[in-house]
């Protein structure tokens, strides 16, 4: 039978603040419905972050790319639309 004293308990609340959880599921779908939002609610900023996260992401998705491309030249970010499609990888 294992005992559960109040170091064990406290290294193991520790442990989930310091270190993140092992999965790292991302959903570049729900990324770009979050970019759009931004940019519909007029928070640039935070549109042109998540647009950053999603290209990272969703590089290797040429139709999430695309229209990620398509929103950010829609909103007027044509800067950030070449910079983005610029990382892309070639075939």
């Amino acid at each position: 039978m294992a005992l559960k004293t109040c170091c064990s308990l406290t290294r193991r609340a520790i442990s989930w603040v310091y270190w993140p959880p092992k999965s790292r599921t991302t959903t570049p779908e729900l990324l770009y419905l979050l970019c759009d939002s931004y940019f519909r609610t007029g928070r640039v900023s935070d549109a042109d972050l998540t647009a950053e996260t999603l290209a990272a992401y969703g590089r290797s998705e040429p139709e999430i790319m695309k229209e990620l491309n398509d929103l950010l030249l829609h909103n007027g970010q044509t800067e950030l639309a070449q910079r983005l499609s610029g990382n892309l990888p070639q075939k």
